[in-house]
């Protein structure tokens, strides 16, 4: 289930990345000055995210696919959730951003919610 979930989020934001780049960039605080830019944002923020939901979305539905999915999408958000950490401790004055807590609890709610689901399935598969 929590695959599912995750998946659809990072199906959701993909798409929004890789069909509105524009939008999506400005959003985010990048300004896109070449096609060079766009293409690496398309890449980066769309492919990377539909990579991720895809692969989510399979493992969810595919039994013996899915412990090793569901622990590649805990790693990722954890190593993600970390990383978020250590930027808002890096570039203190994102704080004043609303952003930056709504990503920041966001993400770290994912992990929370795969690890616990990752560890819920090793436990049964014991």
């Amino acid at each position: 289930m929590t695959l599912n979930i995750v998946g659809v989020l990072y199906l959701i934001s993909g798409l929004w990345c890789a069909l509105n780049v524009e939008v999506s960039a400005h959003y985010l605080g990048f300004g896109l000055s070449s096609d060079f830019a766009k293409s690496e944002f398309l890449s980066v923020y769309g492919g990377l995210q539909l990579g991720l939901a895809v692969s989510m979305l399979i493992g969810a539905r595919v039994a013996h696919l899915r412990q090793g999915v569901l622990f590649m999408a805990m790693l990722v958000s954890c190593v993600l959730f970390a990383t978020r950490v250590a930027s808002i401790w890096v570039y203190s004055d994102s704080v004043l951003d609303r952003s930056i807590w709504f990503f920041l609890l966001l993400e770290g709610s994912i992990a929370l919610a795969l690890t616990v689901s990752y560890a819920r399935l090793t436990r049964r598969a014991q």
